[in-house]
């Protein structure tokens, strides 16, 4: 068994918690404390998560980012935009990517290979496109694309489709991927580098 088909079963977990902070958030105003803090360190880990995926970059890296089109007016997306900047990793655009309408994947986790073509296409001079939604469904394209010709695809998410994921690693599809070891739990953190540090590890491609 590979070691990233190892991460399968925290899938469920995984979407559930997530499914949980994004409730929670609808209710921030009304019920501040633990829940708004539980949702503030789910972001500031989501920001490591970034800056940890794009270590291998160069210091002046050009970078985009892919998120679900339904972060991005959130006030805690916003923030942790900000605190990339911050860190170091301005992020130059920022792309929303809808949750696919294609049969043939029905309701499975991720997003059409051909958003990130798109924005390799936009932005010509990108070094690497990191996506917040996890793995691409696999390319429809008659003849796969040339990795050589693309900037670096790096996968950050909170849920991970394994067999699919170890197949675009394969394929150098994807270079890189930072991928949650177990179901990981916030409430016993200290803090959000400990989590990552913990809960998540690198996956590379044969070119990384």
């Amino acid at each position: 068994m590979s070691k990233i088909q190892q991460h399968s079963k925290i899938v469920i977990p995984v979407a559930l918690a997530v499914i949980a902070l994004a409730v929670a958030s609808m209710f921030r105003d009304a019920t501040p404390g633990p829940i708004q803090e539980q949702i503030d360190l789910y972001y500031e880990v989501m920001a490591l998560r970034v800056v940890r995926v794009c270590e291998a970059l160069p210091p002046e890296a050009s970078v985009a980012l892919l998120a679900n089109q339904s972060e991005l007016d959130k006030r805690e997306f916003k923030g942790m935009i900000r605190r990339l900047k911050k860190m170091g990793l301005p992020v130059l655009h920022i792309k929303g990517v809808s949750d696919s309408d294609d049969a043939e994947w029905g309701d499975q986790m991720g997003f059409p290979y051909r958003d990130f073509l798109r924005v390799a296409e936009e932005h010509p001079n990108l070094n690497a496109i990191i996506s917040l939604c996890g793995t691409p469904f696999w390319p429809k394209e008659a003849a796969l694309p040339d990795p050589s010709s693309l900037p670096d695809l790096l996968v950050t998410g909170d849920i991970e489709m394994p067999h699919r994921l170890n197949r675009m690693l394969a394929q150098d599809l994807v270079t890189s991927a930072l991928v949650p070891r177990e179901d990981p739990v916030m409430e016993d953190a200290t803090d959000a580098a400990q989590l990552l540090d913990r809960d998540y590890e690198m996956l590379y491609g044969p070119s990384s």
